[in-house]
């Protein structure tokens, strides 16, 4: 019951999350902080009801797997583009969601990546944008993530 919760109360904030990032292209500090403190509650239950600290271990690990690669990305992207390639809020969202996820957080971004090399197509023929053009990759990140928590905790 209580993964239900967990699962059903994060999906919901990420459904806001790539709502607000579809339209205004930036990913609130305030729905990415609730995300990460849900995930942090909820490894500390975990924590609690296997009397050991793997969870809290599991969140660190999950957080470093899946924002440390963004990260990296964006900083050599910056340092050769010398402009900014990954939104900060992406990479802040994709921490929060490696704590939710443990070490099952370094499936997003490669899988948030296939979702978009396969919808972009779509979406450049739909809304005209150039190659140039920033797009919102919260909503990749969200269904990435929402797919991860269900298989996760089912």
């Amino acid at each position: 019951m209580g993964a239900l919760v967990f699962v059903g109360s994060v999906s919901c904030l990420l459904v806001v999350l790539s709502y607000h990032d579809s339209k205004e292209r930036r990913l609130p500090n305030s729905l990415v902080a609730a995300v990460f403190i849900l995930g942090c509650l909820w490894m500390a239950w975990c924590c609690v009801q296997e009397n050991s600290t793997r969870p809290l271990v599991s969140a660190g690990l999950g957080l470093l797997l899946a924002a440390g690669p963004a990260a990296c990305i964006e900083f050599g992207y910056r340092a050769i583009r010398k402009q900014s390639g990954i939104g900060a809020g992406d990479i802040k969202l994709l921490a929060a969601l490696g704590v939710c996820l443990g070490t099952q957080g370094f499936w997003i971004l490669p899988l948030a990546s296939i979702l978009f090399l396969l919808s972009w197509p779509l979406v450049y023929a739909a809304k005209k944008w150039r190659i140039q053009t920033k797009f919102p990759f919260g909503p990749y990140l969200a269904c990435s993530a929402c797919v991860l928590l269900v298989l996760q905790y089912k």
